[in-house]
């Protein structure tokens, strides 16, 4: 028998995932049972403003929001309750009678109290995201011990899920660095043995989503969203059988394949900028992770011939031309290990529950 589960849930752009997490000995989380996404609907015309306009509105949160936004966001609370929802019903034995406590972390700026998503790239603005939430819950008449006090950043929900669940890809490693590229991207950071949140980044680092000048967005250029962008133009309408690259790329389709190569190099140049800027720093990282989707494309190695090696090679040939070449090259050769896949695809559900039980940031 359990007292208390918690379960940890993952806002994303294009759907909401939940799972439930048993906490262990030895300050480790683990996932429990089986995983529930939900998928966003497209019911509404709703498109988002710009971010930059977005950060402009700050001052009032909410006042401008036209219906359609108001009706895009309430239909993203249903779909959070319905998944929250799915994982109580779906408690495996021994679960079925025990506390439940939530968890949550979902991209974009949440403001001072941290209960409100005012600033969404890939979503409507919320700026009473967890009230309504909380109401939605009770609507159903959920038994919920403890709901969601915050909402957690989708990055640093990462970072605590690969330092504190088991098997995670930060254990072990002074200086890592994560990506995870899903419809949008999302960075985690250890240094010196310590866990960072945003504000902890060096100077300069600027989010993926942001526009740089001249440059754009990376986001634009890294994320699965871009991916499936590249896919649709390279192969319009000729191969209904496969949505996704990868899947072409593994029977045999060219086109996929450099669609897949295309993105490796950018994924290998943005690597390499954040490997720069963190040199400035005197930082030097052990090892690169690969989250989200972009960890399977990693792990797949039906594509390694035009993802995982066109990925390694020109990191390598970036940072050969590098002034920091020495601390990551040994004869000309980046160490097998140094960029891994995630093994924790659940990584920010089982961080969000390690950040509302406080664990801390200095864990070497």
């Amino acid at each position: 028998m359990c007292d208390d589960i918690w379960i940890g849930i993952d806002g994303g752009a294009t759907s909401v995932k939940a799972r439930a997490v048993q906490v262990l000995e030895g300050r480790c989380l683990s996932p429990v049972g089986r995983g529930v996404e939900r998928e966003f609907g497209t019911g509404t015309d709703f498109r988002p403003l710009p971010v930059e306009e977005q950060a402009k509105r700050l001052a009032a949160p909410g006042a401008d929001l036209a219906p359609g936004e108001r009706e895009a966001g309430a239909e993203r609370i249903e779909v959070y309750a319905n998944t929250v929802g799915a994982v109580i019903a779906e408690l495996p034995p021994g679960f079925e009678s025990a506390r439940v406590r939530l968890a949550l972390c979902a991209p974009g700026r949440s403001g001072g109290d941290r209960r409100g998503l005012l600033v969404v790239r890939s979503g409507p603005r919320q700026p009473g995201f967890l009230d309504e939430l909380e109401a939605a819950l009770e609507a159903r008449a959920l038994d919920i011990a403890v709901p969601p006090t915050w909402i957690e950043s989708d990055g640093t929900a990462a970072t605590w899920g690969e330092q504190y669940g088991a098997h995670g890809a930060f254990v072990s490693v002074g200086n890592a660095f994560a990506v995870g590229c899903g419809t949008g991207v999302a960075e985690s950071l250890k240094l010196n043995g310590r866990l960072c949140e945003p504000g902890d980044f060096p100077e300069g680092w600027r989010a993926p989503w942001s526009h740089e000048p001249g440059q754009g967005c990376a986001e634009d250029r890294i994320s699965m969203a871009a991916l499936g962008r590249r896919w649709r133009e390279a192969a319009g309408s000729a191969d209904q059988a496969h949505p996704f690259p990868e899947s072409a790329a593994c029977a045999g389709d060219t086109a996929a394949c450099d669609v897949l190569s295309d993105m490796a190099g950018a994924l290998a140049r943005f690597v390499a900028d954040r490997i720069a800027l963190l040199h400035r720093s005197d930082v030097v990282l052990q090892r690169v992770v690969l989250a989200q989707r972009a960890a399977a494309l990693l792990s797949e190695p039906r594509i390694t011939a035009c993802f995982g090696e066109p990925l390694r090679t020109r990191l390598t040939e970036c940072l050969a031309r590098s002034s920091h070449a020495g601390a990551y090259l040994t004869g000309g050769r980046l160490e097998p290990d140094f960029i891994v896949p995630s093994g924790l695809r659940c990584a920010p559900i089982l961080g969000a529950v390690a950040r509302a039980l406080g664990w801390p940031a200095e864990v070497d």
